[in-house]
């Protein structure tokens, strides 16, 4: 008997134009003269028929994606070899790349068609999947004749709790072979909601024995299937989606994003350095400096403008997130306009992380962008704000909601500013170095663990080769971290650990409480709970707390009260697209994601931090 042949969707590259052409399957049916199907002497012919059939109503067409369910197609392509390059991925695989990168082994449960679950491996990023679609059907497992019988006509939370009590079986056995996160894939009878709620159910049936897993929509699945297809696709091009209701043109051009993060060995405003010139040459110039760096460098650095520099302007601007508003970033763009700050013009901004975030969002918005430099002054500036391409001001009470992402001309860290740092501003740093460490950087760890003592006691200036490695790795392990999602289009974000309660204590306190020392408790209340749910070793807590006793920071704080966690979650909620993302230590340089975070647990977590922070004490 024939065998129609699945196709999720097929992609047309025609070079010479740089168009896309996206067939659904009523049109590709339409193309193909009727569904193609796969008879006796068909099979092998499969690759090779799809691709005349093609090419009969496309004749300039140079590239064919195609994404299929069944692997028919991946297993007959090089049996006949097309007219024109065949690039063929299951749904499965394509579903495999999808998944956060973080999980390395997880159960795929797919909603598509019959449904299927698989067991996927990766390995150094790849990703090799163990799938067997007859025989891990979710229609045989869950012995029901298709998805439908499901979802109709049950309330969803109802028929989330059906088929994650269906499936634990088959999920228990998974983790007993090491499998223990589980990703999601909507599908035509669970939509991307009840997707979540499935998700949701089945880590609550297991919640210590299961790592947390993902949701995919179909726009992630066909991001997916884009890697896993072809990674080297970069072309700008015009993309036509044609199919029986109507045809739409959608843009899709590649802009680069370049910039170099610079550790300087020599004082940044000394004669002999020449980096920040060489960086700008003679473009017009608006400094924005903070006010107390500019009354403890001012003179050297007017010296050094006067020298190397075509300086239009210079303002100076209050550190302190209460200064973080809109009305300091009118400040610089009127600064901007009275100086005559053309096109070509660079807004330098020199500070900490509140003077980088008020000038970098003032130069994303004047004449709708002008280039600018970081020159952070602080060690949080430069192991954090300043890495990334993102900056943000408070408003309305909410934390960095009013934004922008915008690369900067690049990056200059001076190390010599810390030597007049404060310990607290100090301090603050060490919270987001430790930060990045557990989310990504073991070694980075233990080299604090060996040596803060004494950085602190010399300003991060020696032993100067543990300082300037610490520096170095901290600031790479960020950049590494955020390189694929500059744009956070993948909301699960490990360098989002520490930073789910941190912007409510911070708003809270009246911003009593410096962005470092909030991120600090947020840690530690993110791996109690981490360690309750048995996801990571109760050692780590005693780590941390050891390395905070050094660097001077607080454990705990009278503003943390079991309301206040549970609010600061549903707004961080809000700030992650609906969903939780709550990030935690699985082991120091690793992380995982929360989607459920209870009050008992808030309260169970202000009860282990208390424990761990009074048995450190002398």
């Amino acid at each position: 008997m024939d065998t129609p042949l699945h196709l999720g969707f097929v992609e047309l590259y025609d070079k010479s134009t740089s168009r896309v052409t996206v067939l659904d399957q009523t049109t590709l049916r339409e193309v193909c003269r009727g569904p193609l199907r796969l008879g006796a002497g068909w099979r092998k012919a499969a690759a090779g028929r799809l691709v005349d059939a093609v090419l009969q109503e496309f004749p300039t067409v140079s590239k064919v994606f195609v994404v299929e369910s069944g692997g028919v197609l991946a297993t007959t392509a090089s049996r006949r070899e097309p007219r024109v390059p065949l690039y063929v991925a299951s749904r499965s695989t394509a579903l495999a790349h999808a998944a956060p990168s973080t999980l390395e082994r997880f159960v795929l449960i797919d909603f598509a068609g019959t449904g299927t679950l698989s067991l996927v491996a990766r390995a150094d990023g790849a990703c090799s999947a163990r799938i067997r679609p007859h025989e891990s059907s979710l229609c045989e497992l869950l012995q029901v004749e298709n998805l439908a019988q499901l979802t109709a006509p049950t309330a969803p939370r109802d028929a989330a709790e059906r088929i994650a009590s269906l499936l634990s079986v088959p999920l228990r056995i998974a983790r007993d072979f090491g499998y223990r996160a589980t990703v999601v894939a909507a599908g035509e009878h669970v939509d991307a909601e009840l997707a979540r709620r499935v998700a949701e159910c089945i880590e609550a049936l297991d919640r210590e024995g299961c790592l947390p897993g993902a949701v995919l929509t179909e726009d992630a699945v066909r991001r997916g299937t884009i890697a896993a297809l072809a990674p080297a696709r970069g072309e700008n091009h015009v993309r036509t989606s044609v199919s029986s209701e109507a045809t739409s043109l959608s843009m899709h051009v590649m802009r680069e994003i370049a910039y170099t993060v610079t550790q300087l060995t020599s004082p940044i405003f000394d004669a002999t350095t020449t980096a920040f010139a060489d960086l700008v040459g003679r473009r017009p110039l608006l400094l924005a400096v903070d006010e107390c760096i500019d009354a403890l460098y001012g003179a050297q650095l007017r010296a050094y403008a006067a020298r190397y520099l075509n300086v239009f302007g210079i303002i100076t601007l209050k550190a302190g997130e209460a200064n973080k508003d809109l009305r300091q970033v009118e400040r610089v763009c009127k600064a901007a306009i009275a100086a005559g700050l053309p096109r070509d013009g660079v807004i330098a901004a020199v500070g900490g992380g509140v003077v980088l975030d008020i000038a970098g969002t003032a130069a994303a918005l004047y004449r709708r962008g002008v280039a600018f430099v970081r020159i952070p002054t602080t060690l949080l500036g430069m192991v954090d704000v300043a890495v990334g391409i993102k900056q943000g001001v408070n408003f309305n009470r909410h934390k960095n909601i009013v934004g922008t992402f915008y690369a900067p001309l690049g990056v200059l860290n001076d190390p010599a500013f810390l030597r007049t740092a404060p310990p607290r501003e100090l301090a603050c740093g060490v919270a987001e170095i430790v930060k990045i460490a557990i989310a990504a950087d073991a070694e980075l760890f233990e080299l604090l663990e060996g040596h803060l003592e004494e950085l602190m006691r010399s300003s991060f200036q020696s032993p100067s080769a543990i300082a300037r490695a610490v520096l170095d790795r901290a600031a790479a392990a960020m950049m590494v971290e955020l390189a694929p999602n500059l744009y956070e289009d993948n909301l699960e974000r490990a360098v989002d650990f520490g930073h789910s309660f941190s912007p409510t204590l911070e708003i809270r306190s009246n911003y009593r409480l410096q962005h470092g020392e909030a991120v600090a408790i947020d840690m530690l209340l993110s791996t109690a709970i981490a360690v309750r749910r048995r996801l990571c070793p109760a050692s780590l807590l005693e780590r941390m707390v050891a390395l905070y006793d050094v660097a001077g920071l607080c454990a705990t704080d009278d503003s943390c009260t079991v309301k206040l966690l549970t609010e600061a979650l549903d707004e961080v909620k809000a700030h992650r697209g609906g969903r939780l993302n709550f990030p935690i230590p699985l082991a120091v340089g690793k992380c995982g994601f929360l989607q459920r975070v209870g009050a008992d647990e808030c309260r169970a977590a202000l009860a282990a931090v208390a424990r761990a922070s009074a048995a450190s004490a002398p």
